[in-house]
């Protein structure tokens, strides 16, 4: 269970970091530079070791090559994968029930107003 959980996280990953490169392209295309890595914020750590560090390279041999490619993207430094907690996932806020507080903090980092 565990195992195919991360193959489908990893996989998730993989088409987030596509759509950014995809971005960061038409940023360059309209004259707007993107120096720094995209910073992507991700709430499963097993994904972002398994981009940056091939020890686990047994558990996920199982996975067509063409999932390895946000391997390649992280090591050029094009993107970073940066660890966040679930519970401060600003995205969840739109998906998931939280308590008020949560929700008004979300509303707030997302400049969502009324």
């Amino acid at each position: 269970m565990i195992l195919s959980y991360t193959k489908t996280e990893y996989i998730y990953a993989n088409k987030v970091v596509c759509q950014s490169i995809w971005l960061r392209r038409i940023l360059s295309n309209l004259h707007q530079k993107v120096i720094d890595p995209i910073v992507i914020l991700y709430d499963n750590m097993l994904t972002i070791v398994m981009t940056k560090n091939l020890v686990f390279h047994t558990k996920s041999k199982h996975m067509q090559l063409r999932h390895h490619f946000i391997k390649d993207i992280v090591s050029k430094k094009e993107i970073k994968l940066k660890f966040i907690n679930i519970n401060n996932q600003p995205g969840n806020v739109l998906t998931k029930v939280f308590p008020v507080e949560n929700f008004q903090q979300f509303k707030e980092f997302l400049k969502i107003t009324n």
